[in-house]
């Protein structure tokens, strides 16, 4: 949030201490941003590496949607997106500061925009993505991640009302529902199901 502030461009691009940007990705998203004013955010193809970036493997991203981010990250903090829309949110939430404050503050920026967000992959190399055992997110444990998905649920919960209208036959909600421990599995079931009702009944 400090850097937001002290900077002065048109768009903005986050970059972990421990990744590397790939050649022509701010290029090719800038280019990109401009071409169509409707975007919301560029991203690209991410390999991992834990030693030197010249021996990578893939990440297995799996293709934006808004079912899918709501029930797993599936963006990385580098994605490249204009300071105006960011100007929308309140920026990265300290609160999350345990890990996925990029999650939450993705969630916090599609629920501000206007409309549907609109998000492009490139298919070209733009993050090198490192890997090691003892980052944050590696120490994060099924417990914190609860935690963290319970948190999120609770600030957004217009938005997964919005994108799970009938929770109960979406693919993406067995999964949120799978990773809560099962009493709080039931009771994020019971109020969906009382949101469903208030909603179209």
């Amino acid at each position: 949030n400090a850097g937001v502030a002290a900077s002065a461009g048109r768009y903005l691009l986050f970059l972990d201490a421990d990744d590397l940007l790939a050649p022509g990705y701010l290029e090719a998203a800038v280019a990109a941003l401009e071409a169509d004013p409707s975007l919301t955010l560029v991203y690209g193809a991410a390999p991992r590496f834990k030693g030197a970036p010249d021996r990578t493997i893939p990440w297995d991203l799996p293709p934006f949607s808004m079912g899918t981010m709501l029930s797993r990250n599936c963006l990385y903090v580098s994605c490249v997106l204009r300071r105006a829309d960011f100007d929308r949110t309140a920026g990265f939430d300290p609160a999350f500061g345990a890990g996925y404050e990029d999650w939450d503050f993705w969630l916090s920026l599609f629920e501000a925009l206007p409309g549907e967000p609109r998000v492009l992959r490139l298919e070209q190399p733009c993050l090198y993505y490192r890997t090691r055992h003892g980052s944050r997110n590696a120490r994060v444990t099924d417990t914190v991640l609860k935690d963290i998905r319970r948190r999120l649920w609770d600030k957004h919960k217009n938005l997964y009302a919005k994108y799970f209208p009938d929770p109960l036959q979406t693919a993406e909600y067995q999964r949120l529902k799978r990773s809560f421990d099962k009493a709080a599995r039931w009771s994020l079931a019971w109020k969906l199901r009382l949101l469903w009702r208030r909603l179209f009944s």
